[in-house]
């Protein structure tokens, strides 16, 4: 299920639909952090890997602040993938500044 939800993820941000990018991409975090307490899966997939997706859809749609200020605290350090993209998402929030978003007026959860 986690695969199926990434790839409407990836199909919705394509689309620049920012609606159902966030719905998804909250709903493979919630799941994957639910269900995966392993740095690997059953099926032998990082769970890293659709932790990280709600940070990613938040860049994309250029959601500077709520970047940094709903997700201030890093992943934990074993989770090397998810902790970059965290670092990723935190520096382009940085550089690009506070206030400047293409979707202000949408809340990312």
């Amino acid at each position: 299920p986690q695969h199926n939800m990434e790839s409407l993820l990836w199909s919705a941000r394509m689309a620049d639909d920012l609606e159902v990018s966030l719905d998804v991409a909250k709903q493979l975090a919630a799941h994957a952090t639910a269900t995966c307490h392993a740095r690997v899966d059953e099926a032998g997939m990082s769970c890293e890997r659709f932790t990280s997706q709600l940070l990613l859809t938040l860049v994309h749609f250029e959601m500077w602040d709520d970047i940094q200020m709903k997700h201030r605290g890093p992943p934990p350090s074993e989770f090397r993938y998810w902790r970059a993209v965290w670092l990723f998402a935190q520096g382009m929030a940085a550089t690009r500044g506070s206030g400047s978003t293409r979707h202000a007026d949408t809340a990312s959860g």
